[in-house]
């Protein structure tokens, strides 16, 4: 028999809880299932990947992998589907705060044949760095309800500079199976990171990890994070180290998916670098509002 449970929760549901002192991470809220719709149903999903709500100014935008927007292969931008399926229709999941520290999930539909495709932003150096993110602005989320919803740079937080050296601990955090209720949480996995981050992979802003993946954490977010005393990078370059630190979190980038070649012995994770957002976001005032 196999068994596939409903990834996140309710309160209330009747038991002692194990962990009562504990509390959802902002990261896990502002994280979301992407789904890809079927063209003709939207009871249909035909695939779905991950991504993260971002502010930008009084604006709120979807950033996740640029192929789970298009379809396409960042490297080739031939259609990844044997069957040439190219994605139109997509449903996502923003956390909004319904009370103090009270959280729900909304749903949001986009469709490309109604709405202005122009409200997705890419890498404007794409074709040279074939950077794996776009950025969706989503009207809908403006005004009052905008300011309502959980975003990963509202926590200053999340964006320590730590310092990183090859084999330093992370954490990618996306949703495997779109099986997921109640708070809609996402799953955490841990990796290293694979390859010297001073040198960024293939000349392009790219790292490598080691860890365990699956196609379904296309777009989420990548975070090095440190247990303990955390040492810090200032502005001037000096070292300053947080002893009273539990965990720190260092927001770096964007879940892509797995390189394989026979020299890897398998498949390596890639991620991009996300300090390529703002540089995106950058075009953001060309886009309707």
């Amino acid at each position: 028999m196999s068994y596939s449970p409903v990834v996140g929760g309710h309160h209330g549901v009747g038991f002692p809880l194990q962990f009562p002192s504990a509390k959802i991470t902002d990261v896990s809220l502002s994280t979301t299932l992407v789904e890809q719709l079927s063209p003709a149903d939207d009871n249909v999903v035909i695939s779905h990947g991950t991504g993260f709500f971002w502010r930008h100014g009084t604006d709120v935008f979807l950033i996740t992998a640029r192929h789970v927007v298009t379809g396409r292969d960042p490297f080739t931008n031939e259609p990844m589907s044997n069957k040439g399926f190219l994605p139109e229709r997509f449903r996502f999941y923003p956390t909004i705060e319904v009370s103090p520290d009270r959280w729900g999930r909304a749903t949001v539909r986009l469709d490309f044949a109604t709405d202005e495709p122009t409200n997705w932003l890419e890498d404007p150096e794409f074709e040279r760095l074939r950077t794996d993110i776009a950025a969706l602005k989503v009207t809908s989320l403006s005004g009052v309800l905008g300011r309502k919803i959980k975003c990963l740079n509202d926590e200053p937080s999340n964006f320590s500079d730590i310092m990183s050296s090859v084999g330093f601990e992370c954490s990618i955090i996306g949703f495997p199976q779109a099986n997921v209720g109640g708070l809609m949480t996402p799953i955490w996995r841990r990796g290293t990171l694979a390859s010297e981050p001073l040198l960024p992979v293939d000349s392009k802003p790219m790292f490598l990890l080691d860890a365990s993946t699956s196609p379904g954490f296309s777009g989420g977010p990548v975070f090095r994070r440190h247990i303990g005393p955390a040492p810090t990078i200032d502005a001037d370059g000096s070292v300053e180290v947080k002893l009273d630190a539990v965990v720190t979190m260092s927001f770096v980038g964007v879940y892509a998916g797995r390189l394989s070649h026979s020299h890897f012995g398998g498949e390596v994770p890639f991620v991009f670098y996300g300090n390529r957002i703002p540089i995106i976001l950058g075009a953001a005032a060309t886009l309707p509002s």
